[in-house]
């Protein structure tokens, strides 16, 4: 990162600033949790995925498909199991 970027900014902003970005790089695009745990093999099966549909999605997807249901607006919830 250029250093040009935190000019002005105290100490702690930029500290702040460096932890959220190395938050963000760890987060797994397709669940949105950190990579660093879910992609451990330790880790395999130690979550659950609940289906949800956002049913504007599906909606928007259906028109002009005859109202055939398919998988638009279908997403999972990820929680870790306890």
């Amino acid at each position: 990162m250029p250093r040009s970027v935190f000019l002005g900014w105290s100490n702690e902003d930029r500290a702040w600033s460096l932890a959220l970005m190395q938050h963000e790089a760890d987060i797994c695009s397709g669940c949105g949790l950190p990579s660093s745990e879910t992609h451990d093999p330790t880790n395999e099966y130690n979550y659950t995925a609940t289906p949800t549909r956002c049913h504007a999605c599906a909606s928007a997807s259906h028109a002009g498909k005859d109202g055939k249901i398919d998988s638009a607006g279908l997403s999972y919830r990820i929680e870790r199991r306890s």
